[in-house]
């Protein structure tokens, strides 16, 4: 008996969602994201860090998937055709955070680091890893007990698509589970336009926040996406007047028309959507309601009192709290459920 209770134990510890310990907590990450007229995707990033650090580290991507187009094959849902060429014009620096910070601090951004130099004595550096994806950046600095911003900028090379009606961009902001509390994102296109061909999706966890950009003269120039404890990828895309991106000589060309089958793709992506939400919406109150259900029939082992009855109600417990884990919902109280029939055995067995 004293080993079930052990294993139990052991369970719950590595099942309970625990946050780590850090000297750092990320406050802030804004990024201003700009489609450029050569068809890259101009890209500033301040990520806005409290405490002691020594480092930070942030992976970029210019791809969205790890293939080669083999140019012919289209696909609008997901195609190595949507992918950049590069990053390029990468500049890394950090500063001291003012009171408050939003868009324009961006201006504050200069005495930009230079890449380590194992030979030459630096304080304010960076070192890069590239991987499948893109890469990852480490900029290196000391700081203690500050509110500090780390600045990254780059370009996302060549990552419109050319189509034979329109241009289109769909890119997707990876790695953006940094711990921040607020994300901010803003995405502008060359030039406002009241042209229908231009349309705009976002897609992003539930409870983000989408704003369209408007000029003075109601012309549409952009949107701006709101997130708090961002854990998944940002995934967006643009449709464009052909005119918006002049320089489309090295960019990818699809050779049919675009806009009918992005607009296909996007209403089966959000059927699709809607039926996750609505999957996850019963498995939780399933799973809620068949803890409440065990809390109660818990209470019939003071009558059926034989260890196997015990050790089958235990299982199935167990099994509660794994889907509950695999699930990521993390209800604390489910992983409590447990001992409660622990707690009615032991008494009825001190009654006894």
């Amino acid at each position: 008996m004293r080993k079930i209770y052990l294993v139990i134990i052991v369970f719950l510890i590595y099942s309970l969602p625990v946050k780590a310990n850090s000297a750092y907590q990320v406050i802030d990450h804004i990024i201003d994201a700009e489609i450029e007229i050569a068809g890259g995707l101009r890209v500033r990033e301040m990520i806005l860090v409290e405490g002691s650090t020594n480092s930070f580290s942030r992976t970029i991507n210019y791809k969205m998937l790890d293939e080669v187009w083999d140019g012919k094959t289209i696909n609008f849902k997901s195609s190595p055709i949507y992918n950049g060429y590069s990053l390029e014009n990468i500049k890394v620096t950090a500063f001291n955070a003012p009171a408050t910070i939003d868009f324009d601090t961006f201006s504050l951004a200069k005495d930009f680091f230079s890449e380590l130099d194992l030979k030459a004595k630096q304080d304010k550096t960076y070192t890069y890893t590239k991987n499948n994806l893109g890469a990852t950046y480490n900029i290196h600095l000391n700081q203690e007990n500050k509110k500090y911003i780390y600045y990254i900028e780059y370009l996302v090379s060549n990552v419109v698509v050319v189509h034979n009606d329109l241009m289109e961009i769909n890119y997707t902001f990876k790695k953006l589970d940094i711990g921040a509390k607020n994300t901010l994102i803003r995405v502008v296109i060359p030039y406002a336009t009241k042209d229908a061909l231009y349309q705009f999706w976002v897609h992003g966890p539930k409870g983000t926040k989408l704003n369209e950009l408007v000029s003075p003269n109601r012309e549409r120039a952009g949107f701006l996406i709101e997130a708090t404890d961002l854990k998944t990828d940002i995934n967006f895309r643009i449709t464009l007047p052909k005119e918006q991106v002049g320089i489309a000589i090295y960019l990818n060309k699809s050779n049919v028309d675009g806009l009918k089958a992005i607009q296909k793709a996007e209403e089966a992506r959000e059927k699709e959507s809607n039926f996750l939400i609505n999957s996850v919406k019963i498995a939780r109150y399933t799973i809620t309601t068949l803890s409440v259900i065990y809390l109660l029939a818990a209470f019939l082992l003071l009558k059926y009192k034989q260890l196997t009855t015990f050790i089958g109600y235990l299982i199935l417990g167990l099994f509660i709290m794994l889907f509950n884990y695999l699930l990521k919902f993390n209800y604390i109280y489910i992983y409590l459920i447990i001992l409660v029939p622990i707690i009615i055995r032991y008494v009825g067995q001190k009654r006894t």
